[in-house]
């Protein structure tokens, strides 16, 4: 993946405000962000992106990264 996407290896990285259970950064470089959203937490939790915010997942992990439902130990990475 990081192969394929060039701003997962340069790109600038910038911490999304999230519950505490949800690490949620993103990376940029120019016009090309990327997501990385995870639940470190022991519960599900109900969280995404700011409203009109549309990603694309590249990749998941116990979620299909579109509900805002995720499990624990689930994450997702995606671009817009």
């Amino acid at each position: 993946l990081r192969k394929d996407y060039p701003v997962l290896r340069h790109g600038s990285q910038a911490l999304v405000d999230a519950p505490e259970e949800i690490l949620a950064f993103t990376r940029s470089n120019g016009d090309n962000v990327t997501w990385c959203v995870f639940n470190l937490g022991k519960e599900p939790v109900d969280w995404q992106p700011d409203a009109g915010i549309d990603l694309e997942v590249l990749a998941s992990v116990a979620t299909d990264g579109k509900s805002s439902r995720l499990p624990p130990g689930s994450g997702y990475i995606g671009v817009r």
